[in-house]
């Protein structure tokens, strides 16, 4: 036995005090926050697919939080979507795994992303051009992962028979991206009807058009959309799944 593996039990130990005397020293949003935090990153580490789901829920409301909290080089969607990335880019690389995929996006977005990237050099704002160009960036970086993250549950699925335990995060992640266009729609639905808003967003003199958390009326109508077609897909899947079973006279399962 390694005399250093007999130490790590007192280690454990050790910070776990140390943490617990943080805590309790910590006031007590900070502690929630630091908590909170943490069972968020180990989360994240664990499945990084519902660490993507986190970031696109938290997504919506960049523009919220540079109206409440001012201009900032990252949001918390933003920063949670480099998290993931990392923890991908990590267990990839841990594995000796870094596979890109192929999709038929690869060369459009590519050329789209070079084009762009171009163009970045004669712009009146360089900062802000570069913000939106990052934006597009991260969409291509999701698609990879998401690809990645898919054929990694499907292998897993097909090699062990603990199918319903890889089949759970990705019943979470549609869950969480569910729930992200029911809040906005909810916020939508209080916008229209609580007579409130700025001018030139009124309609017909008492009702006002909805912008959700992106504190415009555009992108909230573009989300809700896809959103929408997401629910969508999801419901006739199932209404699918349940009608299949039923005539081969078989019981419905989640699994």
């Amino acid at each position: 036995m390694n005399q250093s593996d007999g130490w790590q039990p007192f280690g454990f130990l050790l910070a776990a005090v140390a943490a617990g005397v943080l805590l309790a020293r910590l006031p007590l949003a900070w502690a929630v926050g630091l908590v909170a935090g943490t069972a968020v990153f180990l989360l994240v580490v664990i499945y990084p697919v519902l660490g993507l789901g986190l970031a696109l829920l938290a997504a919506p409301l960049g523009a919220w939080e540079s109206s409440a909290f001012g201009s900032s080089l990252l949001d918390s969607g933003q920063f949670l979507l480099l998290l993931t990335m990392a923890v991908w880019l990590g267990r990839g690389l841990s594995r000796r795994r870094l596979m890109i995929p192929h999709t038929f996006l690869h060369v459009p977005l590519t050329i789209f992303l070079l084009v762009t990237a171009v163009s970045l050099l004669n712009v009146p704002s360089l900062p802000f051009g570069l913000r939106e160009w990052l934006k597009w960036a991260e969409i291509a970086l999701i698609m990879l992962m998401v690809v990645d993250m898919g054929a990694v549950i499907s292998t897993r699925r097909r090699v062990t028979s603990q199918s319903p335990h890889y089949q759970l995060p990705i019943t979470i992640f549609l869950a969480i991206l569910l729930l992200a266009g029911f809040v906005q729609a909810f916020i939508g639905i209080w916008q229209f009807g609580r007579g409130d808003g700025p001018e030139h967003f009124l309609v017909l003199g008492r009702f006002y058009r909805a912008y959700g958390t992106f504190e415009q009326p555009n992108p909230f109508g573009g989300y809700m959309n896809l959103t929408a077609l997401l629910a969508l897909g999801v419901v006739v899947g199932l209404v699918t799944a349940v009608w299949q079973r039923w005539r081969q006279g078989e019981t419905f399962s989640w699994r």
